[in-house]
């Protein structure tokens, strides 16, 4: 993957993310779209989620998807 590419794919940003995520911690979804229901919650912001080694999840957003996981790595760094 480019790292510098912003156009890279969902599936390469998901690889790039499995094999930086911290030992134990583990991608669960990335995803464009709503974070639920009603008007308020409608969003064109991607979201990343991994789970913790306790399987506790963690959610993070940003405007575009590679942002999005790197966000989640910087999170996960942090939590672990």
């Amino acid at each position: 993957m480019d790292e510098s590419d912003p156009e890279s794919s969902v599936g390469e940003l998901w690889h790039y993310a499995e094999h930086r995520l911290p030992v134990g911690w583990r991608m669960q979804s990335l995803r464009c779209g709503s974070i639920g229901l009603g008007e308020r919650r409608d969003s064109d912001a991607w979201i990343a989620a991994a789970s913790r080694p306790s399987g506790r999840p963690i959610f993070v957003r940003s405007g575009t998807a590679r942002g999005a996981i790197d966000e989640l790595l910087k999170t996960a760094r942090q939590g672990s």
